[in-house]
């Protein structure tokens, strides 16, 4: 006898149509189903202030169904003249990408002749809104983005084949732009992600 099932690792969580909720409130309702990381932004050389922190969130399970999405929020701290220069760039974001970008982003790694060599591949971007009003910056103060990045519909899998391994990522980055490319410098951080096909 067989029984069907749908396994959906690190399915969104469920949201109440008539209560939607903010990205905060979810952490406290659910704490366990999210991890944080927290990667300190490093100030260029002669140019000093108040450290500045860009702290990430993903969904706690390392492995998700491809047909979810994944659900993401950044929150970057440190002092607000600093800040201001991210909410200037976001105007720019017809020209640009923006300073602060998330993908899926895939490792293709071919060992020949024993010399590995690594492709990387963006598969997807990531869309970003903000959640924080600038009014809200104080000296010290944050900024908020919430997000969600997807796969497309020619994913693969992580698999390792002796002569070729292709791994998966969830790839944050931040890419100073304008008067921000004289006062930090560019970051990018790396979380392994495994996706699932089977229904």
């Amino acid at each position: 006898m067989s029984v069907p099932f749908f396994y959906r690792p690190g399915a969104p969580i469920p949201r109440v149509a008539r209560a939607p909720r903010t990205f905060l409130s979810d952490v406290k309702i659910t704490p366990d189903a999210w991890r944080q990381t927290i990667i300190q932004i490093p100030a260029l050389p002669a140019v000093s202030f108040d450290p500045l922190h860009l702290r990430l969130f993903l969904p706690a399970a390392l492995a998700v169904h491809a047909k979810d999405p994944i659900r993401f929020h950044i929150q970057l701290t440190g002092p607000a003249w600093l800040l201001q220069h991210f909410l200037t760039l976001e105007h720019l974001r017809s020209r640009h990408p923006g300073p602060i970008q998330c993908s899926i982003q895939r490792n293709v790694i071919v060992n020949f002749h024993g010399c590995p060599i690594t492709r990387t591949i963006i598969v997807s971007d990531g869309e970003l809104r903000r959640c924080t009003p600038p009014s809200q910056l104080l000296p010290l103060g944050s900024l908020n983005w919430d997000g969600e990045v997807r796969c497309d519909s020619g994913m693969v899998g992580a698999f390792d084949g002796g002569l070729v391994n292709v791994e998966n990522f969830v790839v944050v980055e931040i890419i100073p732009l304008g008067a921000l490319a004289l006062r930090i410098g560019s970051i990018r951080h790396v979380e392994p992600i495994k996706f699932v096909f089977a229904e």
